[in-house]
C-alpha cells in the first residue's frame, strides 16, 4: 500500500474511523471537510484527533450560505495545479457521484460496496474513472471514500511502482484521441504526492489532425525497468503501402512506436516500430473498412497494448495482430507467440493453452521448460 505520511506509523484505526465519519457528513450533508486533507498529516495522539474532530464537527453546524469561498481557501490535494473548471450539473446533482464543498471539483463516483465478510489485502484502490471533464486519477478505500484526487484531467495508467527503493504513483495524463488513443505525459508523484517527475519528451509525430510537438505519450502504458528507464508508447500516422491487407499503395495507418526514457535525463535510450521492424502487414486481425485512405482516419492495424523488460529484451504485446514478440536489444524480433496459431510456438505435451469458463487464456509452461528468453535476452546492448 502506498503510504499517505512518510513517517512509518500510520494514524490510529480510531482516527481513519472518524475520517470516515467525516466523508459522510459531507457528502450528505455538504459540510466543510475533505478526507484527503487530513491523510496527509503527520500522525499524532488520539487526543490531537479529537480535537481535530471538535472543531470540525462545529464547522458541520454553520449554514451553507456562511461557509467560506472554499475553492480560495482549500488546496488540491494533487500538489499540482488544478486547470479552472466548471462542475457539470448532471454530475454534481447525480446519486452516482460524490461531492465536496471544500473541493467541488472533485465528484469521485459513488460505489455500490457489497462484502463477503472474508479478509481483504491491505492497500487502496487504484483507478482513473472516464468522466467527462471530472475525469482524473484517485485513491480510494475499499468502502469508496476519496484519500487523493489527483489534477482535474483525462488520466490512465495510473499504478504504484518502485522507484529507487521507494513507492511512487505514476500516471498518464493528456489528451485522449478515439477510444484507447491519446497524447499527453506521464507523472510521477511521491508518497507526499509531491510531483517528482513529468515524462515529456519532445517527440514530435503526426496525428489525425495535423502534426504536434512536445508531450505526445499515448496511455497505455508507463511501467519503470530496473536500469532506471520508463517504457511508454507513442502512437504516429506514417505512409505505408497497404496492397497486403486490401488497401492503397500509398495509405495511412498508425505506427505503435515504443521507447525507453532515462527517467531523470528524459533522453530517449531506446526506440522501435513494429512496421521498421517489418512485422507484416497481413498479420493483424484488424479489417480495414474504409481506414486507411488518409491521415484523418488511419490504419491501426498493430495497437500496442503493453510493453515489459525481460533482461535486455522487452516483451512487446499487440492487440490487432493477437499477438506478444520478444523483441531483442537490437530491435529484431527473436520470437513470436500468436493466439490463434501460435507463432513461433507448437504446443507439445509439456504446454498447452487453458481455457476456463470465463473465456481467458493461460499459458502453462511446466518446471522442466525453459524459454528461449532465459538466455537470449542478457547480453548488453553494447557488447
Amino acid at each position: 500500500m502506498l503510504r499517505q505520511n512518510k513517517p512509518a506509523t500510520l494514524p490510529s484505526p480510531s482516527f481513519f474511523l472518524l475520517l470516515r465519519l467525516f466523508n459522510i457528513y459531507d457528502r450528505e450533508h455538504r459540510s466543510n471537510t475533505l478526507i484527503a486533507r487530513f491523510l496527509k498529516m503527520r500522525p499524532c495522539s488520539n487526543i490531537f484527533y479529537a480535537s481535530i474532530s471538535i472543531a470540525l464537527w462545529s464547522l458541520f453546524t454553520l449554514p451553507a450560505s456562511g461557509q467560506m469561498n472554499s475553492t480560495s481557501q482549500t488546496k488540491s490535494t494533487s500538489q499540482t495545479n488544478s486547470p479552472s473548471q466548471t462542475n457539470s450539473p448532471s454530475q454534481t446533482n447525480s446519486p452516482n457521484f460524490q461531492s465536496f464543498i471544500t473541493e467541488p471539483l472533485f465528484h469521485p463516483p459513488v460505489f455500490a460496496v457489497n462484502k463477503s465478510g472474508a479478509e481483504l489485502a491491505d492497500g487502496l484502490m487504484v483507478l482513473t474513472p472516464v468522466q467527462n471533464q471530472d475525469s482524473a486519477p484517485m485513491l480510494m478505500t475499499d468502502s469508496g471514500d476519496l484519500v487523493w484526487n489527483g489534477p482535474m484531467a483525462p488520466s490512465a495508467a495510473l499504478v504504484v511502482q518502485s522507484l529507487n527503493g521507494q513507492q511512487v504513483l505514476s500516471y498518464w495524463s493528456g489528451t485522449p484521441v478515439i477510444t484507447g488513443l491519446g497524447y499527453g505525459n506521464i507523472t510521477i508523484i511521491d508518497d507526499q504526492y509531491n510531483v517528482l517527475y513529468t515524462i515529456c519528451p519532445d517527440f514530435p509525430v503526426l496525428t489525425a489532425t495535423g502534426p504536434i510537438t512536445g508531450c505526445t505519450l499515448d496511455l497505455h502504458e508507463g511501467k519503470f525497468t530496473d536500469r532506471g528507464t520508463i517504457l511508454v508508447m507513442v502512437m504516429n500516422i506514417t505512409t505505408a503501402d497497404l496492397t497486403p491487407v486490401g488497401g492503397p499503395a500509398n495509405g495511412f495507418l498508425y505506427d505503435s512506436l515504443f521507447l525507453e526514457i532515462d527517467i531523470k535525463t528524459q533522453k530517449i535510450v531506446f526506440q522501435w516500430s513494429p512496421l521498421a521492424a517489418g512485422i507484416p502487414l497481413n498479420s493483424t486481425n484488424m479489417p480495414l473498412l474504409t481506414t486507411g485512405k488518409s491521415p484523418s482516419d488511419p490504419f491501426d492495424w498493430f495497437h500496442m497494448n503493453s510493453i515489459q523488460q525481460v533482461g535486455d529484451c522487452y516483451l512487446v504485446n499487440s492487440r490487432h495482430t493477437w499477438a506478444t514478440y520478444l523483441v531483442n536489444a537490437k530491435g529484431g524480433v527473436d520470437w513470436v507467440i500468436e493466439g490463434s496459431k501460435g507463432g513461433n510456438f507448437s504446443l507439445g505435451e509439456n504446454v498447452r493453452f487453458v481455457s476456463n469458463p470465463i473465456e481467458y487464456l493461460s499459458w502453462i509452461i511446466f518446471p522442466d521448460q525453459t524459454l528461449a528468453m532465459a538466455t537470449s535476452c542478457q547480453t548488453r546492448r553494447d557488447t
